[in-house]
């Protein structure tokens, strides 16, 4: 099942790279993403080891590594649980429409 998922991911980030515009159905990966940078975090991964290990899990693109740096600060700078952490990423991420560099303040 979890190869499942990291199959989803991987095409559904494929997909947002290849894609210019916004992408709604991107918000539960992003999500997802969430849950396991607040978790490595929450047990006090180092932080540089962190992003290495999100990027890895979800095979990252160059274009959107950025991204993922920028969601893993603000999960390293947070003091919740993970869910209500990815919580707060998928409403971010649904206001903005699947836009990461919206709601998540990447610019390009």
């Amino acid at each position: 099942m979890a190869k499942f998922w990291l199959g989803v991911a991987i095409w559904v980030l494929v997909g947002v790279a290849v894609e210019a515009r916004a992408n709604p159905q991107v918000c539960p990966v992003f999500a997802d993403m969430a849950i396991v940078a607040r978790a490595l975090g929450a047990v006090q991964i180092d932080r540089g080891k962190a992003e290495v290990i999100m990027q890895a899990i979800y095979e990252v693109p160059p274009e959107y590594r950025q991204f993922v740096t920028s969601l893993t600060d603000q999960a390293y700078a947070k003091a919740v649980e993970p869910r209500h952490f990815a919580e707060q990423v998928f409403a971010r991420c649904m206001a903005a429409g699947g836009n990461p560099k919206a709601f998540i303040g990447v610019r390009s």
